[in-house]
């Protein structure tokens, strides 16, 4: 499989590789970009994707973990049928703070399983979410960290 490279120098100084394949949508109201996957087949109503949006509101880093909790306790409220797999303080790019979360539940009519990254950097926290329909989480998952693993600040 073949990556191109995308890069956000103007405004918020990222890069991430993404595969050919792949659609490339930028800008779409808070989202800086999303990668969808291929459509399957002429039945495919859903995209797998990967989505980086970044909020400039201070976070400080020791408020990180609160700020998750926060988060997991909105989706609790707000996903039907929510049920956290696991979450966990981890190491990513360049930055020393991050979290993943990983959660299952629905969406409009789909079963998903969603993974969220939580990059603090400089300040501003980049959020990276991959979502994909349950049962096709793990076809898309090499791929998925192949780009995260890409992700750096520039």
């Amino acid at each position: 499989m073949s990556f191109r490279l995308f890069i956000d120098n103007l405004e918020h100084n990222i890069s991430i590789k993404y595969p050919t394949t792949w659609e490339k949508v930028v800008a779409e109201m808070d989202t800086i970009v999303t990668f969808l996957s291929p459509i399957e087949h002429k039945f495919d109503r859903f995209r797998e994707n990967l989505t980086i949006m970044m909020d400039d509101r201070f976070i400080h880093p020791k408020n990180l973990k609160t700020f998750i909790e926060i988060q997991i306790e909105q989706l609790k409220d707000g996903v039907l049928d929510f049920q956290l797999i696991k979450k966990k303080k981890i190491k990513i790019s360049s930055s020393s703070s991050a979290y993943s979360v990983v959660y299952m539940g629905k969406r409009r009519d789909f079963d998903v399983k969603i993974w969220q990254l939580y990059v603090l950097k400089d300040n501003k926290l980049y959020l990276l979410t991959y979502v994909a329909e349950t049962d096709k989480y793990d076809l898309y998952i090499k791929t998925i960290k192949k780009m995260i693993k890409s992700f750096s600040f520039l």
